[in-house]
């Protein structure tokens, strides 16, 4: 697709609306012929999540370098549950599914585990934890992973139906993660967040000086700011407002206090999206979606290519 768009539209950094379009264009072709929903989706080694419903910044899940047919179709299992009934989010899906990889490359290098699940031993799962050790990861990479996997056997003990083979001493126990050492505080120092807030209103691009100020002001994580309503606000008995919003990380609803300024730099982003949004914004007044977490329908702040609906949020890649 890349060589095509290359050869009619020249360098991708020419006409690249046009691209975005096409593109656009494209995946819903694709989707008209190939379907959408799981009873279509789940029998392919690579999911595309916007089929499924779901919108994140990770487009896909792959299983297709799962070398091992009961592994892959295992690993299918598992995503499906994570994703619907655990609603985990496709980010952290996508990790797992990192680690399943990696597992899978080591019993395929080591020829372990080749045929059936129950081949999957303690000792391939040991010589997979002393492998990992020697890659350049990172400590807590390593923990992730491990977790992953620990995660991941301990879902098909709890389903009994999925690899009744499995055998019983196939478990990560706690003295198998790696020791950790104290990190360092991650918070921006004191002069920098000077500078940022002082030098803000040099950003020529009024939602990301809007996220910005978001952020600054509740302590929001960026995924959260983007993922926003329309209209997230809601107030207290002593008419204080607050913002209602899904707290991604923590699967739960959460509240927010903010001040006046805060909420008119709120409302005037609601003026901007309106004005962008038109028809899109009278539906929303005509008919307000019920305030159901996490959001769908039409967004604070939208994503700014590639989105004639305003129900795609602006992505974190992008700010």
């Amino acid at each position: 697709m890349d060589e095509i768009f290359t050869r009619h539209l020249g360098h991708p950094r020419e006409h690249k609306y046009d691209r975005a379009w096409l593109g656009f264009a494209v995946e819903q072709l694709t989707d008209l012929v190939e379907g959408d929903g799981w009873s279509h989706e789940y029998p392919r080694d690579v999911w595309e999540l916007r089929r499924l419903g779901l919108r994140s910044n990770q487009r896909r899940l792959d299983f297709s370098d799962i070398a091992q047919p009961w592994l892959r179709e295992l690993a299918k299992q598992w995503m499906h549950w994570r994703l619907t009934v655990e609603e985990v989010s496709p980010v952290t899906t996508t990790c797992d599914l990192k680690a399943l990889r990696r597992l899978s490359g080591h019993l395929t290098a080591t020829d372990q585990a080749t045929h059936s699940v129950a081949q999957l031993t303690r000792a391939a799962l040991e010589s997979h934890l002393a492998w990992l050790r020697t890659l350049p990861l990172a400590t807590p990479t390593i923990r992730d992973e491990t977790s992953a996997i620990a995660v991941f056997l301990r879902a098909l003990r709890d389903h009994e139906d999925w690899a009744p083979a499995l055998p019983r001493t196939a478990t990560i126990y706690s003295s198998d993660y790696p020791r950790t050492t104290a990190l360092r505080a991650r918070g921006l120092s004191t002069h920098v967040m000077i500078q940022v807030r002082e030098h803000l209103r040099r950003w020529p691009d009024p939602d990301g000086r809007f996220l910005t100020e978001l952020m600054l002001g509740t302590g929001m994580r960026v995924s959260d700011a983007c993922a926003l309503g329309f209209d997230p606000i809601v107030l207290d008995a002593d008419n204080h407002p607050y913002i209602h919003y899904w707290n991604h990380k923590m699967r739960r609803e959460a509240f927010v206090p903010i001040e006046p300024a805060l909420l008119t730099a709120l409302r005037h982003q609601q003026q901007r999206t309106a004005t962008r949004y038109l028809d899109q914004h009278a539906a929303w007044l005509t008919a307000p979606p019920p305030r159901t977490l996490s959001h769908s329908g039409l967004r604070l702040v939208p994503r700014l290519l590639v989105d004639r609906t305003g129900n795609e949020p602006f992505r974190t890649g992008t700010y």
